[in-house]
């Protein structure tokens, strides 16, 4: 009740996730940017800048997948800083 009504397309998204449901610490968000705020993330700090892995595929314009087999295989940098292979197309006689 302390938060007002629920802004269309929003829920309760608590800031500190060990903290109580009450007004300092809670505020109303997407499910996106509440996804993005999970524990679970794989959250990767690179040059400066540190997002959950599905923000740094988004940015790389790869799938989350992809980006997850190349952390698990490759030394970080390049990871990120290799672009994604484009499909060839067959030639066509």
């Amino acid at each position: 009740r302390d938060m007002g009504e629920c802004p269309d397309g929003m829920s309760i998204e608590r800031q500190d996730n060990d903290g109580n449901y009450n007004k300092k610490n809670c505020a109303w968000a997407t499910r996106e940017v509440q996804n993005r705020n999970k524990r679970s993330n794989r959250i990767i700090e690179f040059a400066g800048k540190k997002q959950c892995l599905t923000d740094w595929a988004k940015s790389l314009g790869m799938d989350q997948a992809s980006l997850a087999e190349r952390l698990d295989k490759w030394p970080l940098e390049r990871a990120l800083t290799t672009p994604k292979r484009q499909l060839q197309m067959p030639a066509t006689a």
